[in-house]
């Protein structure tokens, strides 16, 4: 699969929107975090930021974690940690 190589960012929050950057990339997608009508960012809006700019991180750690099911019948710790910090920067912010 090809797509921008990570690490991606969430950033320059404007106008009820948010951009998202890569490596070698400036912002690349656009998030809408604010409808019309609102008044401020909405947490839904802002958790899709976080959720694209983590994309390369998932099909990394999933990835993983298949080769090593397929492999050796198992998933690591490592797999487990990975998943976990993913999962908690989806999270937090």
């Amino acid at each position: 699969m090809k797509h921008t190589q990570g690490p991606w960012a969430v950033s320059n929050y404007y106008a009820g929107k948010a951009s998202i950057s890569g490596k070698d990339w400036g912002g690349f997608a656009t998030v809408v975090t604010r409808l019309d009508d609102d008044e401020s960012d909405s947490v839904e809006g802002l958790a899709n930021a976080r959720l694209i700019s983590v994309a390369p991180d998932m099909y990394t750690a999933l990835q993983s974690m298949v080769l090593n099911y397929a492999q050796f019948g198992r998933v690591t710790e490592n797999n487990v940690r990975d998943a976990a910090r993913i999962l908690l920067e989806i999270g937090n912010e």
